[in-house]
Parts: structure tokens; C-alpha cells; sequence
């Protein structure tokens, strides 16, 4: 089943639990401003059951973790391990720590 991303923040963010842990200025939250809203969600809605089956993971975080993959030449079974470790991932994906 599709759903989209929802837009709402959480508690549980690490930029917001750990509003300092990387400066301002660092790639992930340029990442975050320009490039994660300009992914179109709407373009993968084909890819889903409309009435069965459990709701998407958001679509954002996984084309986003395919462009980090690519850019450090990761494999996906080290992408799996590395993104709930990664904190600037974490940031540009807008994931909460137990959404990870």
C-alpha cells in the first residue's frame, strides 16, 4: 500500500535530540534542504498494491540511501548496516533514531 512521506517531524530526530552533533554548514543538512523534498514520491505509487499488503517505507529515505550508495560505492548490505550508525545520514533523511 502507498503512502507518502509524512512531512511532520519527530521527537525523535537527531538533529533534534542532538541539535549540535554536526555543524550547520556540514553536507547533510544542505542535503536536506535542497535536495530530499525535490524526490517525487508520487512517481513510485505504481510500484504498490492500492489494497493489500504492509505500507511502503518511506520512499524519500530509500532513494536517498541509493544516492549515498552510489557516491561512497557501498554495497547494499553495507548501506543496511551503516545507515542506522550514520549520523549525517540520519539528518538528511529526516529519520528517527527508532524509525532507523
Amino acid at each position: 500500500m502507498f503512502r507518502k512521506t509524512n512531512p511532520q517531524s519527530s521527537l525523535f530526530e537527531v538533529n533534534i535530540l542532538v541539535p549540535d552533533a554536526l555543524p550547520n554548514d556540514d553536507w547533510c543538512y544542505i542535503y536536506q534542504q535542497h535536495v530530499y523534498p525535490l524526490i517525487d514520491e508520487e512517481k513510485f505509487w505504481h510500484l504498490y498494491s492500492e489494497h493489500e499488503g504492509r505500507t511502503n517505507a518511506p520512499i524519500k529515505t530509500m532513494v536517498s540511501l541509493l544516492i549515498f550508495m552510489g557516491i561512497e560505492k557501498l554495497t547494499w548490505r553495507s548501506v543496511v548496516f551503516q545507515f542506522p550508525r550514520c549520523l549525517d545520514w540520519l539528518i538528511a533523511t529526516r529519520t528517527a533514531l527508532g524509525d532507523a
